[in-house]
Order: structure tokens, then sequence, then C-alpha cells
């Protein structure tokens, strides 16, 4: 990278990292430009992807820059980060190829934009309000007003940037409220079908901006569509729907199959809205099974998973884990949805093959996670899925099928599942096969296993006593003399000292050239002159 690419790569780094709308950045270019402006940067020079100069703030001050990587540039001040000796290097440096101005005036180009837009927005919300007011009972009415708002706040020209689309849609979102019933039943399902169709303008919106950071900026909206459409089906599934609901639910579920168009952007949002008004609010049978006729027999992934979600509504579980077999582990977050949703319900009765196949799936789910630390979040999830249903219909089997998939990761609720089992041979093999320090066991166990099982104790003295011994050292070697000694005392309650001394006369004779040790076993009387 020469310095006029490294000055251009920092000059949009800069212009990410510092927020026009933030006061406290703000300040800090405005110094840095105060400084630059003044003449006080001095010597300075480029040399490869580094710009060093010296800036005379009330003491002289040494700053380098990294073109490359901005984060190990270096500054004689004790700040750290962006700081206003920082910036007047990057403006002296960038001074030499282009307009500072320039690049101010494009920073504050996105603030100007969302205040001016925040501003235009709500002023035509206001005017909207003047000739609309509170809008008559009727869906089509209501479609109609929302469509109305969301070309005239969000699209009246063009198409917004998208730094500015959070501003506007919040504008509209407002908007939209304003002109909500009065009645508390009526409010929510208007805000429902208000939220439905402004997720569906959003993905619209989505596929004609033409902009490669675009999902940044609506996933967020998205989501949170989602959550106030979780919210607003909770409250009107609490209450008893007036005989007047079901017209506008039924223009809702129709207008709802549009999620499943053309769903190569946002797809698992898409699902998940989908999944939640089937779930919740389209409850009638026939509707169900005329959406299952519409889409059943497709070959995209998005369809299928709407087949299946209609299978398990209809409690057609066979032909739901069908559907689930053929598209293999990629079908477990949907999986554990159902998982979920029959757990809380409490129906035993039909979660089973759905815990079978989430358990033989997460095997091969496991190995696509990157970091431990997935795969540990994974087999926590993972079994706290299951957890219940094992519990309840006591299919411990199953569940330690599960727990052997997910090893080591599964190590915590495997142990804990064993030794309260007190299957303490298979316990003391797991143990072995993590490598676990007797030091971590805990004295509360070591006292149950001495009084039920001492033969596993004495399995695990052996293997911690050579583990100390391998460290070689002098502390590890003091504390393999003192599990000696607690080894000692255990082959004497078994009676089968004679074991003892065979094995310790053994472990002298191997360990003859360790002279530390040797010394430490003589210390605690294991050795005598």
């Amino acid at each position: 990278m020469n310095v006029e690419q490294g000055l251009k790569f920092l000059a949009e780094e800069m212009r990410t990292r510092l927020q026009p709308d933030s006061e406290e950045d703000a300040k800090l270019v405005q110094k840095g430009m105060l400084l630059y402006r003044q003449g006080l940067v001095n010597q300075l020079k480029f040399e490869s992807d580094q710009v060093y100069a010296t800036v005379q703030d009330v003491t002289p001050v040494k700053v380098r820059l990294d073109l490359t990587f901005f984060d190990t540039s270096d500054c004689g001040c004790p700040n750290f980060g962006i700081c206003r000796h920082r910036l007047a290097v990057f403006f002296a440096a960038y001074a030499k190829m282009s307009s500072v101005s320039e690049w101010i005036e494009q920073w504050r180009e996105p603030f100007k934009t969302k205040t001016s837009a925040t501003n235009l927005g709500v002023q035509r919300a206001k005017d909207l309000l003047k000739t609309s007011g509170k809008l008559e009972q009727s869906y089509n009415r209501w479609i109609e007003a929302f469509d109305e708002s969301f070309q005239t706040i969000l699209t009246p020209n063009k198409i917004p940037n998208p730094y500015v689309l959070n501003e506007l849609f919040h504008v509209y979102r407002r908007r939209l409220r304003a002109s909500a019933p009065l009645e508390t039943e009526w409010k929510l399902l208007y805000e429902l079908i208000a939220t439905v169709f402004s997720f569906q303008k959003i993905i619209q919106l989505t596929q004609e901006l033409e902009h490669p950071d675009a999902s940044r900026y609506f996933t967020p909206l998205l989501d949170e569509l989602i959550e106030d459409a979780e919210e607003f089906i909770q409250k009107l599934g609490i209450q008893t729907m007036p005989f007047a609901f079901d017209e506008f639910l039924a223009s809702m579920r129709h207008d709802s199959s549009q999620l499943l168009e053309n769903a190569n952007t946002f797809p698992v949002e898409r699902l998940m809205l989908y999944r939640l008004l089937w779930t919740h609010l389209f409850k009638k049978k026939n509707w169900r099974e005329e959406e299952l006729a519409n889409i059943a027999g497709s070959t995209e992934f998005e369809l299928i998973i709407a087949e299946i979600h209609q299978y398990f509504l209809l409690n057609r579980d066979n032909e739901a884990m069908e559907k689930v077999k053929q598209l293999g582990p990629t079908s477990m977050p949907f999986l554990h949805y159902w998982l979920e949703l029959l757990s809380a319900k409490r129906d035993w009765s039909r979660i089973k093959p759905y815990v079978e196949q989430f358990i033989d799936f997460s095997k091969v789910h496991l190995k696509d996670y990157r970091s431990d630390q997935q795969r540990r979040h994974f087999a926590r999830a993972v079994i706290q899925s299951i957890l219940p249903y094992c519990r309840e219909m006591n299919q411990n089997d199953l569940y330690e099928r599960a727990l052997n998939y997910l090893l080591p990761y599964s190590y915590a609720a495997y142990d804990t599942f064993l030794f309260e089992a007190g299957d303490f041979e298979r316990w003391c093999a797991l143990q072995a096969y993590i490598g676990v320090d007797l030091a971590w066991i805990g004295k509360e166990r070591i006292s149950v296993l001495a009084a039920s099982s001492p033969e596993t104790l004495v399995v695990l003295y052996h293997q911690s006593i050579q583990q100390q011994v391998d460290l070689k050292n002098r502390q590890s070697y003091r504390e393999a003399v003192r599990q000696l000694k607690k080894l000692r005392t255990l082959y004497k309650k078994l009676k089968r000292l004679p074991e003892w001394d065979e094995f310790f006369e053994l472990l002298v004779d191997k360990t003859k050239r360790l002279r530390a040790f040797q010394e430490e076993c003589k210390r605690g009387k294991l050795i005598h002159d």
C-alpha cells in the first residue's frame, strides 16, 4: 500500500469512527483542525505506510500514524485512540493529496441529512395528521393509509440514504400510532397489522436499494418489528378477540403470504415473522391446511421450513420429521424452535422424535462452530432444551446420548449426571478422558467416593500422582507425596497393603533419577534411610 492509498484508507476510517452527531467527536475534530490550521504540525514526513510529525501543543508532542492499522499509531500525549494530535497530523498529511475542507463537509453530511430528514419527516407527519386523523375500522383503509405514509415520509421522491432510514422510519411509525383506534383491542390489532405491513415494505425497500451495507441498516429495524409483533400478538392472546377481527385476520393472512416470496433477502427474519403469525394468530385448521396445500412440494429452503411448520401446527409429526431429515442439520435452529414450543406446552407425547433428531443433528452441527466458546454455548443450549423432557419422562439413555455426542463441551453436565447416578466407574473414566486434576474434584465428592466407591478413588489417586510426578518441579513433587499418603491410607482401609507396597516400590525405582522427588518422599517419611 503506497502513501496515497494509505491516506485514502485512513480518511475513510476516520469518517467511520468519528460520529458527527457526537458532541465529543465534533469537539475533537474541531481541536485537531485548529492545530492544523494554526500551522502547529511540523517535521511532517512519510515512510512507507507511516506518517511522522511533531505537533506544537502546550508542549511538543511526537506523533506516528500507521496508515494500515491506525490502532497501532503512537502519540506522546496520554490519550488513547483518536486524539487531537493524531487528527492534526492526519489533516496535515491528507492536505498533501486532497482537500481537508471537503473531507470535513463529507464527514458532516450524514448528520446534516439526518437532521433535515427528521425535521422534514416530522413536518410531513404533522401534515398527514391534519388531513387524516383517526382511521375508520377497515383493513383496506388501514393498508392504504400505511402505504401513503410510507411513501410520503420514507420515499417521497427517491429511495433514502441508508444512514437516514432509521430516523425517517421512526417518524413514520409515530405517524401511524397517532392514527390508531382508541379502543384497546382494536389498537393492538391496528398496531400489529401496521407492523407486518411495515416489515414487508422494508424488505421491498432493501431490494430496491443498491447499497453494499444495506443489511447493516435494515436488520435492526426488522428485528425491532419482529419484537413488536410478538408483543402485540401476546397482548391480543390474553383477551377475547371480537368476531369482527375475523375479516381483518383473513386479509392479513392473505397478505402475509408475501413473506415467502423471493425470500433471498433476510430469509431468517422473514421466517421468524411467518412462524410467529401462524403459530399464535392464524390458528384455524382450515387456514393452515390451505396454506400447506399452497406451499407443499417446493424445493426452496424457506418454503420447505414453512411446510414443516404447517405439518407441525397440524400435529402431522411424521411428515414434519421426514422433511426435517431431508434438510439435515441446516434445520437445527428451526427444529430447536419446535422442540421449545412442545416443551413449553409440556406436550411430552409428541416431543420424542423432535428430541431424538435434535440430538442426532447436534453431533454434526457442533463441528460447524469455529471456537470452543461457541461450541460450549451450543452444547449448553442443546442440553437445556432436552433436559425438561428427559427428566419428566425419565429418558436417561437419551440424555446421556446427547452428553456423549457433545463431549468435551458437555463435561460439566455429564460429570453431574454420572456422579448423581452413582455410576462412579464411568464417572472416573470421564475424568480420565478430560484429564481432570484431583484437586478440582472437591472434598465433598472425595468423601462420598471414599465411603461409596473407594476403588474409584484409588484409580483417581494413581492418575493424579502420575500427573504430578510428570510435572517435574518441587511443588508438584510435594503434592504427589501428599496424595501418596492418602492413597496408602485407602489401601490400608481396603486391606490391600501388599498392593501398595508393590506399587510404591515400582514408583521409587522408576523415579530414582528424580532426586528432588526422592527427597520429598524421604521428607514425607515414605522412604526411610
